[in-house]
C-alpha cells in the first residue's frame, strides 16, 4: 500500500488511510496491496 498516493488525495482520504493502517497494525496483520 502506497502511503504516498492517499496523502495527495486529500486530508480526508490521507486521515482514511491512516487509520485504516492503525487498524491492521493494531490486528497484527501485514497486508501488502
Amino acid at each position: 500500500m502506497n502511503v504516498t498516493l492517499f496523502t495527495t488525495l486529500g486530508c480526508h482520504l490521507c486521515d482514511e488511510a491512516l487509520h485504516m493502517l492503525q487498524e491492521l497494525q493494531a490486528t497484527g496483520k501485514d497486508m501488502d496491496i
